[in-house]
């Protein structure tokens, strides 16, 4: 995944991202002073540069990687896809929409952006020839159920009202069927195994936030858990490019 096949300065202002992304995020961790509520030590603007790190390099994989290749939407989608994480990045943070509607926004907007990395992952199973229908079926099957019943467990509370309660199920369906898919390509390719991790901590983050909105849980710095695991999948998503454009370079 991280040998990148891309040539000349591209090449390396992908790996100058991932070390100004993985600095941020270690830098932030060790260095950070936790809030009053002990809930972060990465502060918010540097959070916000996590992302913008990872829209950056996502448009670099596009522009140097997939354009002009069979893997053009795929790149495109992962594109948009991170656009909108860091929009719902900006409405969870309160910067444009007031609590408590800032969380539907926050909703909406990762939500979108999980069908768009949905649908980069079908252009790349396409392309690829990466398309067992038992492989799809049962990887779906297996993340919506797990999907479900983490949420009833975790995550639903009746007392905050069926709107929040239905919002976060829908949710959590739509990114089970986002992360099932990066687990279906990796099941029949292994270079895309770092992508089901991504897919994988993807759940983990929003479970974890689901619970600390809906049933106010809270241990201290379960913000930094939320937004390590959040940005870690983030960017091994918008590195899968790598994975997906080495792919294309082998016979089939």
């Amino acid at each position: 995944m991280f040998n990148f096949p891309v040539d000349g300065a591209a090449r390396w202002l992908l790996v100058a991202l991932l070390a100004v992304w993985a600095g941020l995020l270690i830098g932030g961790l060790l260095l950070g002073k936790p809030d009053a509520g002990r809930r972060n030590r990465l502060p918010r603007p540097l959070r916000m540069a996590l992302s913008v790190t990872l829209l950056v390099a996502a448009l670099i994989w596009w522009q140097a990687g997939t354009a002009g290749t069979p893997l053009d939407r795929f790149g495109l989608w992962i594109v948009v896809g991170m656009a909108f994480g860091l929009l719902g990045d900006i409405f969870m943070a309160g910067l444009i929409v007031p609590k408590p509607k800032n969380v539907i926004f926050g909703i909406l907007a990762f939500g979108a952006g999980h069908i768009l990395y949905l649908l980069a992952f079908r252009q790349a199973a396409t392309v690829l020839g990466l398309n067992s229908g038992p492989v799809w079926l049962w990887s779906w099957v297996i993340y919506l159920a797990a999907a479900a019943l983490l949420w009833l467990l975790l995550v639903r509370e009746p007392s905050r009202g069926p709107v929040l309660n239905y919002s976060t199920l829908g949710y959590s369906l739509v990114l089970a069927v986002m992360a099932g898919a990066a687990m279906a390509l990796a099941l029949q390719d292994a270079a895309f195994v770092l992508l089901a991790v991504g897919g994988l901590l993807f759940m983990v983050s929003d479970l974890v936030l689901g619970s600390e909105l809906m049933r106010r849980t809270h241990f201290p710095s379960i913000g930094d858990v939320i937004w390590t695991t959040y940005t870690v999948a983030q960017m091994l998503i918008v590195y899968s490019s790598a994975a997906a454009l080495a792919g294309l370079l082998l016979p089939r």
